[in-house]
């Protein structure tokens, strides 16, 4: 027995040196890893962080690009409308409207002329034509006053 006591003593007796001789070695391990985990974590966590710094500068960025850009298209269109509705009264006050309009009215070719010459002024223009919406009496009768005037 003694050398079975003997030979189970010794395995009991290298477990628990095992045991004792492995524990703060597991242990320090253990820490080490969750030393370098919790840095490897911060690190991944201040690059995510860092990335998504730089994503929102570059959104915003292109947010401001965008909306200069649509600032721009805007001023433009109301450029544009501006300029057609300046060309278009302007046609509306043209000299072939006016000539247009004195056609359809009883006047000699000598007065037709003179009425040219009226018309060369733009103010003429938009008189003569809001004349001639209402009657044509009353354009004919301002028209020959003009030309009684060069």
């Amino acid at each position: 027995m003694d050398e079975e006591g003997i030979i189970q003593q010794q395995p009991q007796e290298e477990d628990s040196r095992l045991e004792q001789d492995e524990d703060p070695i597991i242990e320090m391990t253990e820490q080490r890893v969750h030393v370098i985990t919790r840095r490897s974590t911060a690190s991944t966590i201040n690059q995510d962080k860092e990335a998504k710094r730089m994503n929102k500068d570059s959104l915003e960025g292109l947010v401001g690009r965008y909306l200069d850009l649509k600032s721009k298209q805007v001023e433009d269109e109301v450029t544009q409308m501006a300029k057609g509705k300046e060309s278009a009264q302007g046609n509306d006050f043209s000299i072939m409207r006016c000539i247009s309009v004195l056609r359809s009215m009883n006047v000699t070719a000598d007065e037709k002329i003179k009425a040219a010459e009226v018309f060369d002024i733009p103010n003429n223009t938009e008189t003569f034509i809001s004349f001639s919406i209402d009657e044509l009496e009353t354009t004919l009768l301002w028209l020959t006053r003009k030309m009684d005037k060069l």
